[in-house]
């Protein structure tokens, strides 16, 4: 135990078995550690690095274009439903940004 009654090691532990943590070290040792493992990791193969970069890109991407698609139409039928109401032509006096007229979607 050490400050606040708050087991670090434990914290460590899990942390490590969780994958959330790869090294630990002393605040004044991070730069090197970080240093050291840059270069570990820039001598390994660049075809490793761009199928791991890709492979992440895919789950972390996941759904994103979907979800966007949705509040892409989400918005585009506020936009239609705000514009039925005059809400846009009162709020631009009539026209668009620049003297352009709207454009109903």
């Amino acid at each position: 135990m050490s400050r606040r009654g708050v087991d670090w090691f434990e914290i460590r532990a899990e942390a490590e078995r969780l994958g959330l943590i790869n090294h630990m070290v002393a605040e004044r040792e991070v730069v090197a550690k970080a240093c050291a493992v840059a270069l570990d990791l820039a001598g390994k193969p660049g075809v490793a690095w761009a199928r791991t970069k890709a492979r992440f890109r895919e789950l972390a991407l996941d759904g994103f274009d979907e979800a966007f698609r949705a509040a892409v139409l989400g918005s585009r039928r506020r936009l239609r439903r705000a514009s039925r109401r005059g809400s846009w032509r009162g709020f631009w006096g009539g026209v668009g940004v620049g003297g352009i007229r709207m454009v109903r979607f």
